[in-house]
């Protein structure tokens, strides 16, 4: 089977790090696989130089119009059997070129909300992509799921495959006490931190409010946020009016997220919702307690007090409560993250991923 996996790559996020992971095993399990992007960002730079076969369609540059056309041409000569999309334009474009070509079938893996609770004219786009341009709508979570069906997205159209990783890929490039020294921390002093891109649905201000709390209570620690966004300037002056900027440090973007994780001595969720992020699956890969918001598909990976601490959202207190509770009780922490790791192990793997998709692919055909 040949497949054409199409996705803006504008940011480096969840869906683009989970893309990348199912298209690097398509290629190892002897699968045609090539990659259409609208934007020459860090996921073209990667499939490049892991030997991908991948095409820039430039979104700037070319209207709708000239991108159907030339993803058309593409598919052609590429002889597509299966258009996988990845976000609504990308949805929208490889399925006006799949009906041209006529013979592609279109998969849609929907990562997150997205455009679901959007404005009336994007959420009736999200539902005529599913009903015309769609074969199969994949959702990461069963949460997800339930979100589609009750938008009217056709029940039978869609699969809930969860996002996975290869604990052994989670490999850092420097110890835990290289990069605390990077970070200028001592140690004594705890790290709570967080990955993500800065924007609404993270919630990165809960963190901070919390951070202001475990710091009023004596806890001696800084928040790290790893991450770039148009929130950032906002966070950092909501930093400073918690008088507490000294002790969080700001990343932006970082390429080595894994040395990142692995410093933490918490990992904390503060979104107001999520798929299955990758980040709590690598963080469980690298043996760090998680504390995250019960929202989406978070509840699917964490089971409360058995492999991580779910919180309210919007709730810094709950927040600072449960990071304190890990931070004062070293078995708590190793019981939470022996437990995250063997579940993800078990249950989130990128082997199981993969071998889910590639048997609804096979359907299709």
């Amino acid at each position: 089977m040949n497949i054409c996996h199409v996705i803006s790559g504008d940011l480096w996020g969840g869906a683009e790090s989970q893309a990348f992971k199912l298209i690097i095993e398509s290629k190892l399990n002897g699968i045609d696989v090539c990659v259409v992007v609208f934007n020459k960002t860090k996921l073209y730079e990667m499939l490049k130089r892991s030997d991908v076969d991948v095409f820039n369609i430039d979104e700037a540059s070319n209207s709708i119009v000239f991108s159907v056309l030339k993803l058309r041409r593409i598919l052609k000569q590429k002889r597509i059997d299966i258009i996988h999309a990845h976000g609504i334009k990308e949805h929208l474009i490889g399925g006006i070129a799949a009906k041209l070509v006529g013979r592609c079938k279109v998969v849609r893996t929907h990562h997150g909300l997205g455009r679901l609770n959007a404005n009336r004219l994007l959420r009736s786009l999200e539902l005529l992509n599913s009903m015309l341009f769609s074969d199969a709508l994949i959702a990461v979570s069963k949460d997800l799921e339930r979100q589609l069906i009750g938008k009217r997205h056709p029940k039978s159209k869609i699969s809930v495959i969860h996002n996975g990783i290869d604990c052994r890929s989670v490999t850092p490039a420097r110890s835990k006490q290289e990069v605390r020294n990077a970070l200028g921390v001592d140690e004594h002093t705890r790290v709570v931190g967080t990955l993500g891109r800065m924007v609404p649905v993270k919630g990165h201000k809960y963190l901070l409010q919390a951070q202001q709390r475990l710091l009023s209570s004596g806890v001696d620690c800084v928040v790290v946020i790893a991450g770039d966004g148009p929130l950032m300037e906002e966070t950092k002056q909501l930093a400073a009016e918690l008088d507490i900027e000294a002790q969080v440090r700001f990343l932006g973007h970082v390429d080595e997220a894994y040395d990142i994780l692995s410093a933490f001595d918490i990992f904390v969720m503060t979104s107001l919702h999520e798929g299955v992020p990758i980040s709590i699956l690598e963080a469980s890969c690298l043996g760090v307690p998680l504390v995250a918001t019960a929202v989406g598909g978070v509840t699917e990976v964490i089971e409360d007090g058995v492999n991580g601490l779910l919180i309210a959202a919007k709730s810094p207190t709950e927040c600072a409560d449960a990071c304190a509770r890990i931070l004062g009780d070293s078995s708590v922490k190793t019981g939470l993250s022996e437990n995250a790791r063997r579940k993800v192990g078990d249950e989130f793997s990128s082997e199981r991923c993969f071998t889910t998709t590639k048997k609804l692919y096979a359907e299709l055909l």
